[in-house]
């Protein structure tokens, strides 16, 4: 989908949560946040490849989690079973 889709469906649809991507088509994921907090309060989990912590501060007015992928990488042993 692209951020023009996301914005039909949410507008369309109820929703627990949801989950967006900042770096869509058509519309961000910025512009989408900015969209659904004037229609409603629900959560918002932000996920991103952006590295740059202004765009994550930047979202935290819009009562969001912001994800990156890294914080879902957990430490890996690469070390030789016995």
């Amino acid at each position: 989908y692209d951020g023009e889709e996301g914005l039909e469906l949410f507008t369309k649809n109820s929703y627990d949560v949801v989950l967006l991507d900042l770096m869509l088509p058509k519309k961000s994921g910025k512009e989408l946040c900015q969209e659904f907090r004037k229609l409603t309060d629900t959560p918002i989990i932000i996920t991103t490849a952006k590295d740059n912590v202004l765009d994550k501060v930047e979202l935290l007015d819009f009562s969001s989690l912001t994800v990156t992928p890294l914080s879902f990488v957990a430490p890996v042993s690469c070390s030789p079973s016995a």
